[in-house]
């Protein structure tokens, strides 16, 4: 009898073991399937005036505030009574955060934002953001606008062209035979681009020998 209930104490130990090991791999499969899962996200922070206007994003309702929304292309509409619509689009990454900041104008009149100060800073903000905007559309120059340049007195030559995969290419030959100079040439012709308002950031840039 003792014999046989070892047996089974083992048997038992077997079952139990198998259930632990069967449980642990069920619980690391559904870890594994969630974090693949995960919806990317992004940030968005609405701020619309008037604060009681309807705020559609996509086909949702927003209100005023941060939110949380998936990658992607998106349509913002903002409708209120005796202010003129708003619509536009925009585009948002993995990761990025971004602003949405729209001041209705009014139909009939000016005098509902004299009334109501909190929604008029939020016209006064939007109205700055687009100016810095604009500002800084105007100060980036287009590469072709400035390229091709050669210069042997400066030690570069800077071309730029379009490639199927990597977009612009900003090609620059640094013109000597020595790798320390061409090492020393290379932040000059950034900050040339940067003195004729281009952003190297927005380039991918590539440098060549240009030794003869």
């Amino acid at each position: 009898m003792a014999e046989v209930t070892e047996k089974q104490m083992s048997n038992r130990i077997k079952l139990i073991i198998a259930g632990v090991v069967i449980f642990v791999i069920a619980v690391i499969a559904i870890l594994i399937a969630w974090i693949i899962n995960i919806p990317k996200t992004a940030t968005i922070e609405v701020i619309v005036a008037p604060s009681d206007a309807k705020i559609l994003i996509g086909e949702k309702r927003y209100k005023n505030g941060t939110h949380k929304i998936e990658p992607g292309d998106y349509s913002i509409a903002v409708t209120r009574d005796n202010f003129s619509p708003y619509a536009s689009e925009f585009s948002i990454e993995e990761g990025e955060t971004k602003k949405l900041l729209v001041c209705l104008n009014e139909i009939d009149g000016n005098t509902w934002y004299d009334e109501h100060k909190e929604d008029d800073d939020i016209c006064r903000k939007a109205a700055e953001l687009a100016s810095e905007e604009y500002k800084k559309e105007k100060q980036t120059a287009d590469i072709y606008s400035v390229t091709p340049y050669n210069s042997y007195d400066d030690g570069f030559n800077i071309v730029a062209y379009e490639d199927e995969e990597k977009g612009t290419i900003v090609k620059i030959t640094l013109l000597s035979c020595k790798e320390a100079r061409r090492e020393a040439l290379k932040p000059n012709a950034l900050e040339w681009l940067k003195k004729h308002n281009v952003d190297p950031e927005q380039y991918t840039i590539e440098y060549a020998n240009g030794c003869q």
